[in-house]
């Protein structure tokens, strides 16, 4: 059983002895639904650094621009805030 880096291969299906070529295609089985998991795996982390790359950015411009003009930018939050309490 070799990998690729990416997939692991099927192992040669026997047709004799009969155990031996039943083994064989479970193995097989395994393989593959070992496979889909992982592909699914790489999908959803993929799925997921994408969906956090727009918020990091965002809380990131946030934070360079309270370094920037600290202060004034804590009046303007907390101001916002303020208004966010009183609506709620």
């Amino acid at each position: 059983m070799a990998t690729d880096g990416k997939d692991v291969k099927q192992v040669p299906v026997s047709k004799n002895p009969l155990e031996v070529h039943q083994l064989s295609q479970s193995f097989n089985r395994l393989l593959n639904r070992l496979n889909q998991k992982i592909e699914n795996e790489q999908q959803f982390v993929s799925d997921a650094s994408h969906e956090l790359r727009t918020p990091v950015a965002a809380i990131r411009g946030h934070v360079n621009l309270l370094k920037k003009d600290g202060m004034n930018i804590r009046k303007l939050l907390m101001s916002h805030f303020l208004i966010l309490m009183k609506n709620q």
